[in-house]
């Protein structure tokens, strides 16, 4: 029986390259989301508490980190939009760029 051979999954991962991947995951899905969430909900909803815990904001993280993906999927299916490397790292900036002034105006207006 004929085997496909993969050499990358016989290499062990060393320290260093676990460190960077998860660094890398955490920046490309966790920032857009928390700043959406900031921007959506600079403050709690609830009468009492003046802004959301850290626990549901992470989790309100966790549900928006998708949302420049999707821009991207929708931007090739509706725009014809080129997938590439310039294309993505574009929406994600534009969505934290915006997400970020967004949530600036509306903690210095006080909305």
């Amino acid at each position: 029986m004929a085997y496909l051979k993969m050499p990358f999954l016989h290499e062990p991962m060393a320290a260093g390259d676990i460190i960077v991947a998860k660094l890398a995951i955490f920046i490309l899905f966790f920032i857009p989301g928390f700043l959406l969430s900031l921007a959506i909900f600079p403050k709690a909803i609830f009468p009492k508490r003046r802004y959301l815990s850290m626990a549901a904001r992470t989790v309100l993280s966790f549900i928006l980190c998708f949302t420049p993906t999707f821009l991207i999927y929708f931007g090739d299916r509706i725009f014809n939009m080129a997938i590439n490397t310039i294309t993505v790292a574009t929406v994600w900036i534009l969505v934290c760029v915006i997400a970020g002034a967004v949530w600036f105006l509306r903690t210095k207006r006080g909305i």
